[in-house]
Formats: C-alpha cells, sequence, structure tokens
C-alpha cells in the first residue's frame, strides 16, 4: 500500500503510525487513510498467500498430531474473526 501513496501521504502514515498512536483521532484517520487506499484488500491477498505456502510446505510432512496442529493452527489465523 506503501507502494501507491503519495511522498507527502507515506509521510503523514509513518509520522502518524509513530508518534501519534495513542490519538484516537489520528488512529481513525489512518483506518480511514489505509481502507481508501486497499491496504486492507492488500493485506487480505499477502495473507492468503502465505497461507497457501505454508499449506504447501506442510504437504511434504508425515500426518501426526505435530502436523494437525499446525494445519489447525495456520487456517485458524487466517479464518479467524476479531
Amino acid at each position: 500500500m506503501l507502494n501507491t501513496c503519495t511522498k507527502e501521504e507515506r509521510d503523514w502514515l509513518i509520522k502518524s503510525v509513530k508518534k501519534f498512536n495513542k490519538d484516537k483521532q489520528r488512529v481513525k484517520e489512518i483506518i480511514v487513510f489505509v481502507k481508501e487506499k486497499g491496504g486492507i484488500e492488500y493485506a487480505t491477498q499477502k495473507m492468503k498467500e502465505y497461507q497457501s505456502k505454508a499449506l504447501e510446505l506442510l504437504k511434504i510432512y508425515p500426518d501426526s498430531p505435530y502436523k494437525d496442529s499446525l494445519l489447525t493452527m495456520v487456517n485458524y489465523v487466517i479464518e479467524r474473526k476479531i
């Protein structure tokens, strides 16, 4: 998402996150900005890519309770609702 921002937007965002992360109004502005710039969609896409890679890597291991736990964890992290 930062790749699609102007330099001014990027500077504002970085400064806001670093120095104003306890300012509720600024945090709301950051959330709106990230949503408008497609940051949520980008993060979701990346998350699913990493999930796919992790599941593919786990296929080479034999079935076991450990593998089952890892599969459960990978899927839980992706599918959970906050």
